[in-house]
């Protein structure tokens, strides 16, 4: 097997391209030195144990501190959140553990722990017990649930103990790193330790485990400026990482990304590769010297502490690796890891009884092998019967149920086409694109620009990225998957493009930063261009689009069912909206940031993932859709047989009607609406003044009467008109109404009705109009008595 894909690929050689991590910082908040930092899994919070004594917690999403905890006047040096009690837990130079309620604030227990500084705390993920390392070269597990009690001493260090972590695949066992030189590594239940680690030449000052696949790996940092990453069960060293020039005094294996993260006194922080071990990135921000490193399993996000603050950075992206095709079929990777889900296993009759929002229960999730690279795109390709995985400068093609590979080669990215199944495109270098069809290299793409990104659909695209060098060029470009010609380019800087996944691609959505375009893409003009072999200029074909909406809407994530484009927006509304013939309707208000995976018609349900990996759905009835596609094509008669058939519930009139009215189809609306209010809008729309008072006697309003009388004032129709404006009680107008048309009685029944009313003024006006010296005159002397 081996052999046969070297023959097909006998330029490939494994990448050394750098890991595509980007890095962007999330929170920046001064105080005097952090010796420890903390992440909360479900708020937006850090918690940072401060030199001076004092523990703030920041919200890093208003970059605000929310909480302030004054714990002793001696340093801070551990502290850490225990969520599940909503406690922080936290050890100072006095000796002391302090344990708060970070709700209330209120203090719930103090006791001395140790004969010296306490350096670390640990919280067990399942057990009620704490972990605490100290300069007094002991360990000590507390049971909070029988009253603190100091269940066991683990002794065998023989200088300062300066961190301990729990192992995350056997909660049963933990490391600690001593000054002594050494990591050694215990287990609960025995107060020696299991065996020791060393190799360093100088103290240890920090250590984390693996926590992704099967990998027994855990790392340390020393004041000997090494990073080493040890294999604990054959108890050796197999990387040494060199390039800080002081102290290490944290370190992390990243829990979901392929990363290990280093802090020195150096002040810098280093990012390298924890399966290659080469140095990604060394970060800089001038905040002095790195003490501390937080990270969270369900999260990107990194904490950081220095001697002059907290820093969060978001690495990578948090959009989960995930797609799904047509039959329900869904593929992700987690880390390394590639899996499989078939929504549709149970049937499409499963979804009935789940509400709208809730997690998909009771899903099988099967282990389809793992990746040599970490992915940073997973995609199916047109039929779904392959995928591709993409990251580290490298991809691979694999079928879709079996992770059989079928090719792989050098990439920077990777795009199908939704035209063809074995037709796809990578980007190799800046400059350059390769068009593949049946694994083998089509064409290539030399382009004048700088390449940012490139998209996959029914052209494949390629947005420029301005990157220097006087390229200020921050456009589109598509071009034909057959040729490679340009096809157009369009001055803009999507940050998506999605294309519709009807037969002739017909509608593409350039998603942008604040708003997105829907355009129209004229295949048969292309199509003459190139039969008649046509010399295309460099910017394209003009006319091969046009505009069809500009929609003012943060766009998440979308996904094109047909000529319907479904999407997630993004803060501070997160909204589940679907777009049809320039219409915006909304599904559903999200309580978190979702990322939409498709439609699926057979299940009348939108799916959407978030972050954690759990499955969402929503209704969207595929006949209403059909419907509304029907309306957009001017196919009335299709529209109408989906209702005479009795294919669309009468619960979706309404929402349709409403759609209608939208597409300037007052009429349908009218006869599809079963809502009052709204048919009585559509009748005065349509000046339909018999039909709109109907409508009113069966739900009347004096406001809608009022604004019939208006209507039918205009259309000089007094009959209505007055008929409408007494059922108002509008006693003004029908004072109009009565003085223009020279109305006697109707004046003299005015005049009563006012002074019953008390609306003198109405009724003196009345009275004066018919000659009524008397009446009128008895008004005012009424008004002079006080009456």
């Amino acid at each position: 097997f081996l052999i046969f894909f070297l023959s097909i690929n006998q330029n490939f050689t494994p990448s050394k391209m750098p890991l595509k991590l980007d890095v962007e910082k999330v929170l920046h908040g001064k105080s005097e030195r952090v010796k420890c930092v903390d992440i909360h899994s479900s708020e937006p919070w850090i918690l940072s144990a401060l030199y001076s004594g004092n523990i703030f917690i920041w919200n890093y999403d208003t970059e605000s501190i929310v909480r302030t905890f004054e714990i002793s006047e001696v340093p801070v040096r551990t502290a850490k959140f225990i969520e599940r009690k909503n406690w922080l837990v936290c050890g100072t130079d006095d000796m002391h553990i302090r344990i708060y309620n970070y709700n209330t604030c209120e203090k719930v227990k103090e006791f001395e722990a140790h004969t010296d500084y306490i350096r670390s705390i640990a919280v067990h993920p399942s057990l009620p017990f704490i972990l605490s390392a100290s300069d007094d070269m002991s360990i000590k597990l507390w049971d909070w649930d029988n009253h603190w009690e100091n269940s066991i001493i683990f002794e065998g260090h023989t200088h300062y103990v300066m961190q301990i972590a729990i192992n995350p695949k056997d909660n049963n066992s933990f490391a600690s790193a001593s000054l002594d030189r050494s990591v050694k590594v215990w287990g609960l239940n025995s107060s020696v330790p299991h065996f020791a680690l060393e190799g360093h030449e100088r103290g240890v000052n920090a250590i984390s485990y693996y926590g992704g696949g099967e990998r027994p790996f855990l790392v340390s940092g020393a004041d000997d400026n090494l990073v080493k990453v040890w294999d604990y069960q054959t108890k050796t060293c197999i990387a040494t990482l060199e390039g800080h020039s002081a102290n290490i005094s944290a370190v992390a294996f990243h829990p979901s990304l392929p990363v290990i993260i280093s802090g020195s006194e150096d002040g810098s922080i280093k990012l390298w590769h924890s399966c290659t071990y080469r140095l990604e990135t060394t970060l800089h921000y001038g905040m002095e010297r790195v003490w501390c490193v937080a990270c969270l399993a369900t999260s990107n996000r990194v904490a950081i502490g220095f001697d002059e603050g907290t820093i969060m950075l978001a690495l990578g992206q948090e959009e989960p690796m995930a797609s799904m095709d047509s039959s329900g079929k869904v593929v992700w990777a987690r880390n390394h890891d590639i899996q499989l889900l078939k929504l549709l296993r149970g049937g499409a009759a499963q979804f009935a009884s789940v509400a709208d929002g809730a997690v998909v229960p009771q899903l099988s999730v099967d282990d389809l092998g793992s990746t040599e690279f970490y992915p940073s795109y997973v995609r199916h390709n047109k039929n779904g019967q392959l995928i591709a995985v993409c990251g580290d400068g490298e991809y691979t093609i694999y079928t879709s149920l079996r992770l059989k590979h079928k090719s792989f080669g050098e990439a920077h990215e990777f795009a199908w086409s939704s035209t063809e199944s074995d037709v796809y495109a990578t980007r190799v270098s800046d400059k350059k694109l390769v068009i593949h069809r049946a694994f083998r290299e089509h064409c290539t793409i030399r382009a004048s620009y700088s390449i940012a990104h490139i998209f996959g659909g029914h052209l494949l695209a390629a947005k420029s990225g301005g990157g220097g060098d006087g390229d200020d060029d921050t456009s589109i470009y598509f071009y034909s998957w057959q040729s490679g010609v340009c096809i157009r380019r369009i001055e803009c800087a999507p940050l998506h493009v999605y294309w519709s996944s009807s037969a002739e691609g017909a509608l593409v959505a350039l998603v942008c930063a604040e708003h997105y375009y829907v355009l129209r893409y004229h295949r048969e003009i292309v199509d003459k261009y190139m039969a008649h072999e046509v010399d295309v200029a460099e910017h394209g074909i003009e006319t091969a689009f046009s505009l069809e909406h500009d929609v003012n809407e943060c766009v998440v994530s979308g996904a094109f069912s047909n000529d319907v484009f479904v999407y997630t927006t993004a803060t501070p509304n997160h909204r589940l909206h679907y777009y049809i013939g320039g219409h915006v309707a909304t599904l559903a208000h999200l309580d978190r940031v979702c990322y939409v995976l498709g439609y699926l018609p057979r299940a009348n349900r939108v799916f959407l993932v978030d972050k954690q990996y759990s499955i969402l759905s929503f209704a969207l009835q595929r006949y209403v859709l059909a419907y509304q596609a029907a309306i957009v094509a001017d196919d009335e008669a299709t529209a109408q047989s989906l209702l005479d058939k009795r294919k669309i519930d009468a619960a979706h009139f309404n929402k349709l009607a409403h759609f209608l009215e939208a597409q300037a189809r007052p009429e349908m609306a009218l006869r599809l609406s079963t809502d009052a209010e709204h048919q009585f809008e559509l009748a005065l729309s349509l000046r339909k003044l018999e039909l709109a008072k109907k409508i009113l006697l069966r739900a009347p309003s004096p406001q809608k009467w009022k604004q019939l009388a208006d209507l039918a004032l205009r259309q000089a129709d007094v009959a209505t008109a007055e008929e409408a404006a007494m059922q108002a009680q509008d006693l003004s107008l029908l004072l109009v109404l009565y003085t223009a048309t020279n109305y006697t009685r109707g004046l003299r029944r005015l005049y009563a009705l006012a002074r019953q009313q008390r609306k003198y003024n109405v009724a003196f006006n009345a009275a004066l109009y018919v000659g009524d010296v008397d009446a009128c005159w008895q008004l005012l002397m009424q008004d002079a008595d006080g009456d």
